[in-house]
Formats: structure tokens, C-alpha cells, sequence
């Protein structure tokens, strides 16, 4: 056999003249052939790849271009009809989803490779995919709701991280370190040890000396695989093991700089594979030299670790050409977008280590322990997402805002998450209060638990306690679980609706947080399907404003609930729908 780069396209022949295109929740546009695409949103960096489709793309690596959808799934309608076109998350692929208005066709391209070095693989690659209806009157909600309905493995945890009070990542192997699970324990603090895919290095040498170069810093792996401590000798070779090569057979370097986690000194980050068939790699270093122990650690003096947190996640993506690699994997290859050489996607390696750290857990007698994961790719993780329990994040609200913290990226990290919970740790030094409240306002409506991070250094005197309200008034609501699908609207387009939580005339209450996005006060009508959402007496229900703490006045007509007022600024109101609930007296036989 040769290698092969494989651009597979599957087709449907579709006629979608006049229908609609749908990029997301928020935003669709009209299929109009025979021109030029309709431009997508502006708040959107990347316009579609090729000017005939119409695609919501990101890069599916970090050193090139492959434009792979942001989503698992497409969605085309035409007010009767919706058509949804979907990638199957049971393995990581890298695929883009399409309608191309020039040869009338509803597509899918995936991205395989095929090399004589994957032995495992026999010489084959695949794709599996979806074509499934949906009732367009809800558009891209009802195609996110559809899809995890067809797969509730992928989008639910069977692990029970909702509930604590707040979320913490370390390293817990010291005596101190597992005297602090053993107190955040007693708080209701979830506690997650540390990992990271990445194999960063310090190399010792202060800023004010020149930037090591590529052979000082091989240099830095080969004194570690011979120290005299055992601990570094094996991590050292775990380097030198998993580190991923590009198609020249050099080290990829993910980084090398200076960072504000490591200020002062030169650090510089390899990039590693995680797979675990890598006798003394990276993947089995992260088990027998960190995790392992630390659960040790903690239940030698009664404490719980609660889970894992792998930083980082997903956030340089890239493929492995590494000869050895290829050998070992068991996913479907990719290829190089530069040079065309077949190779291991790190997606696919994490897909492998998720799988093995589950089953080691689980042997260990823990089928509790939750995996987390710091939330930073885009596209590449959805392949991923069913290994997760959690979804943590970080970035800066108000100067990275056009990265990590924003309405594009937060509806899609919101629907990959599904049910499961996130928290996002804000690191932005020096805002105001005003800053603050933008921040916490959004991650009160997407049901997000707000953090501060130590570096964000600075904030104006009562952020902390805006942080504090919020949190509060998120953990009344946050077990109800988003669902994507509101039956619920408002009559002001500025003013954006979510739903946390499912009636069905069931003893539960529902949840609906809104947002205004507008830099004044805006008027609005929320109005709610009480049918469609199974509440049978909606007359009987009690509505408060979480907020505020206020019970607020409403109309039911033809089975609709109607719920009027003005939200401020940038603000966000939570009404919580409380059904009429009947309880018996309490009788006692005497």
C-alpha cells in the first residue's frame, strides 16, 4: 500500500432554492442560487471557504487551514421542511457540512488518510453520518434537540457533577495537597487533579537570556531522562515517547515564550500524544505518575477526589506524522493539509486516552470520578464531548472577549455541553464594576458558574460580590439542565430567551433566564407554550424572578403564559415557573 489523502464528499441532490441556511441558534440566511453566497453575520471572523457554499467553519488544525463545521450538525428548511445533516460523535472526524448552491447538493467532506504504517487499521478509513427531519419551527434548536435525543450517551453524564457549590483543579498528591480535598469535601466543592495533553518545560533560564532554541530545547528532555530522580527520568522519556512529529520528522513545539502561569523564565511546551498504547508515554505518565496517586493520597486520609481536569482542551490541534504513532493508532487517520502526508489527529489520540482513563478508574474501584476538561478548542471537541462529565473554560471577558467569551462561541459551547455543567474563569485584571456585571450577566443566561481567577488582579471594590449573587441565584436553577428547544419567546428581537429544566406537568419547576442585549433598557413580553411544554394548570403556577427575589404577575391566554417587563442594560432576569403543587395533611394515628 501507499499513503493517501482522502477528500471524501457524500452528497444529497437537494433543490433548496428559496429555503434557508442556518449557521446557528441566532442566526440564518436565505438559500439564493445562482449568486454568490449571502454573507454570513458579522460578529463572525471566518466567512464560508469556498464563496458558492454555505458552511460555518473553523480550522480543524491550528498550523494550516482545514475548514471543518463549528457544529456536528446542519440544518436547511424551508418553513415546512427541515433537513438536518450530522457527523457522528461516537469517534472523532474531521468533517465539514455544506449546501452547495452552485451544484444543488446538501454535503458532507471529510478529511481521511490511509498509510501502510497504521497496521491496525488494515488499510482503511471511515466516516459515518446522519440525514435526519425535524420540524423547522424552531430551527437549529429543534436539529441540537433531535440529534441528542437520537444520542443521549453522547450529550448526558451518568457521573453526578452538578450540585456543588463551586469547582476547583490542582495537584493533590502532597499530604497538604490531599488535606485540601478532604476540606473542599466538607464545603460541597468539587475537586478535579490537574492534567494536561501538552508537555510543557521550564528551561531555567531568566527572560533577559536569548530564547532557547530548537536544540537547547531537546536538550532540556534529554537532562530529564537523566537526572537521578526517577520522576524525572520518566517523564523525560514520556517526552520523548509521545512528542509528535511534523512531515520533516522534527518535534512540534506547541510554545515557547514566556507566560503570565510562568513569569520570568523561558518556557516551552511540546506537543504530545496522548494515546495510551505508547509504552511510557504521556497518556500511561498521567496515570501512573499523577492521577494514581493522588486518588491514593486522598483516600489514605478519607477525602474524595472527585475527578480529572485535562487543560487545554483541544486548544492546538494538529496531526502527528510520527511513523511509530501511526502504528498505534486505532481511529481512522487524517492528513497534513500542508504536505498531504497521512497522520494521527491529536483528537483521535484524546479519543483513545479518554476511553483507557475511564476504564483504569473504573478498575481502580471510582466509576465516579468525573472527566473534565478546560474547554478552549473549537470544531475538533465534539467528537469528544461524550467522554466529558463537566465543561470548564477560562479567557478574559472583556479584552479576549472576541476569543472565548462571546455570544458565537458560548451557544456553541453550550450546546456541546448539553445537560452537563460549565463554570468559565474570568482573567481579565483591572475591570470595573460595570465589567463585572456584563460578565456575570452572560454566564447567569447560558447557566454558567462564574470564577475569578487569582491573576485577576485589580477589579474594582464589590466584584466579588456580584460573583457571589450570581453564583447563587445560578445554583437554584442549574440542575434543571438547558435545554435548547424554549417553547418560549420574546417580542423584543435584543431580548434573548434559554429554558433550564423540563415540565410535563411533572413536580419540577421551570426555569427561563433573559438577557437583554442592548446598552439600555429594553420593554419586552415573555411569552411561554404552556402546552407545549405539558403544564396543564398554568393558571395555578406561582412566577418569581430569581434576581430579585420578586413575585411577578402574569396572564395565561389560549394556553399561553405572558410575562411582561423591563430588563436593564446588558442585564439578565431568571423566572422560575413553579407548578401548583397539592400536598396532603399530615395525619398521625394516635
Amino acid at each position: 500500500g501507499v499513503d493517501r489523502a482522502l477528500e471524501v464528499i457524500l452528497a444529497l441532490p437537494v433543490d433548496a432554492d428559496g429555503w434557508r441556511w442556518w449557521d446557528d441558534v441566532r442566526h440564518s440566511r436565505p438559500i439564493i442560487t445562482g449568486i454568490a453566497v449571502a454573507d454570513p453575520p458579522p460578529e463572525y471572523p471566518l466567512p464560508s471557504s469556498l464563496s458558492w457554499t454555505y458552511e460555518h467553519v473553523v480550522s480543524g488544525v491550528w498550523d494550516g487551514w482545514l475548514p471543518i463545521s463549528l457544529y456536528p450538525y446542519a440544518l436547511i428548511e424551508d418553513g415546512d421542511h427541515g433537513l438536518a445533516l450530522a457527523v457522528s460523535l461516537d469517534s472523532p472526524r474531521l468533517v465539514k457540512l455544506a449546501y452547495d448552491q452552485e451544484k444543488g447538493r446538501y454535503e458532507a467532506r471529510g478529511y481521511l488518510g490511509i498509510s501502510p504504517l497504521a497496521v491496525k487499521l488494515d488499510g482503511q478509513a471511515d466516516l459515518s453520518l446522519e440525514l435526519y427531519r425535524v420540524d423547522p419551527t424552531w430551527g437549529f434548536r429543534t436539529a441540537i434537540e433531535r440529534f441528542a435525543v437520537r444520542h443521549p450517551s453522547w450529550f448526558e453524564s451518568s457521573r453526578l457533577a452538578q450540585g456543588y457549590v463551586g469547582y476547583e483543579r490542582g495537584h493533590y498528591g502532597s499530604e497538604i495537597g490531599a488535606r485540601q480535598v478532604l476540606t473542599d469535601d466538607l464545603k460541597g466543592i468539587f475537586t478535579a487533579e490537574y492534567i494536561v495533553a501538552d508537555a510543557p518545560l521550564k528551561d531555567g533560564s531568566a527572560i533577559t537570556e536569548p530564547l532557547p532554541t530548537y536544540s537547547d530545547t531537546i536538550g532540556l528532555v534529554e537532562a530529564l531522562e537523566s537526572s537521578s530522580k526517577v520522576s524525572e527520568q520518566a517523564r523525560g522519556k514520556a517526552i520523548t515517547r509521545s512528542v509528535t512529529y511534523d512531515p520533516n520528522g522534527d518535534w512540534q513545539i506547541k510554545h515557547v515564550g514566556e507566560y503570565p502561569w510562568a513569569p520570568g523564565v523561558w518556557e516551552v511546551c511540546w506537543a504530545t500524544s496522548t494515546d495510551p498504547d505508547i509504552t511510557d508515554g504521556w497518556g500511561p505518565l498521567l496515570w501512573d505518575w499523577v492521577v494514581n496517586p493522588v486518588i491514593s493520597a486522598t483516600e489514605a486520609i478519607g477525602a474524595v477526589l472527585d475527578g480529572v481536569m485535562m487543560d487545554n482542551f483541544m486548544s492546538a490541534p494538529g496531526v502527528d506524522t510520527r511513523p511509530e504513532h501511526l502504528a498505534l493508532t486505532d481511529t481512522s487517520l487524517a492528513y497534513h493539509v500542508a504536505t498531504y502526508r497521512p497522520g494521527v489527529h491529536n483528537a483521535a489520540n484524546m479519543h483513545e486516552f479518554f476511553i483507557w482513563l475511564r476504564e483504569r478508574m473504573d478498575a481502580r474501584g471510582r466509576d465516579d470520578m468525573a472527566i473534565t476538561v478546560n474547554f478552549w478548542g473549537v470544531g475538533t471537541p465534539n467528537g469528544l464531548a461524550r467522554h466529558i462529565d463537566a465543561f470548564g473554560g477560562e479567557g478574559k471577558s472583556k479584552t479576549g472577549a472576541s476569543t472565548n467569551w462571546n455570544p458565537r462561541i458560548l451557544d456553541y459551547r453550550r450546546a456541546i455541553a448539553y445537560h452537563r455543567p460549565q463554570t468559565w474563569a474570568n482573567g481579565d485584571p483591572d475591570l470595573t464594576l460595570g465589567d463585572v456585571r456584563e460578565f456575570v450577566n452572560l454566564a447567569l443566561f447560558y447557566g454558567i458558574l462564574p470564577v475569578r481567577k487569582d491573576e485577576a488582579t485589580g477589579w474594582e471594590e464589590g466584584a466579588d460580590q456580584l460573583i457571589t449573587d450570581t453564583r447563587q441565584v445560578l445554583l437554584q436553577f442549574r440542575p434543571a439542565e438547558w435545554e435548547p428547544v424554549t417553547h418560549a419567546w420574546s417580542d423584543n428581537s435584543a431580548v434573548w430567551v434559554e429554558r433550564f429544566g423540563t415540565a410535563q406537568d411533572r413536580d419540577e419547576d421551570l426555569f427561563f433566564t433573559v438577557h437583554n442585549t442592548l446598552v439600555e433598557t429594553a420593554s419586552f413580553t415573555l411569552t411561554v407554550d404552556a402546552d407545549a411544554l405539558g403544564l396543564l394548570t398554568p393558571q395555578a403556577m406561582e412566577v418569581t424572578e430569581l434576581t430579585s427575589g420578586e413575585a411577578m404577575p402574569f396572564e395565561v391566554e389560549g394556553g399561553l403564559v405572558l410575562i411582561r417587563g423591563d430588563i436593564g442594560s446588558l442585564d439578565t432576569l431568571v423566572f422560575r415557573l413553579a407548578a401548583y403543587r397539592f400536598y396532603l395533611p399530615f395525619i398521625c394515628a394516635g
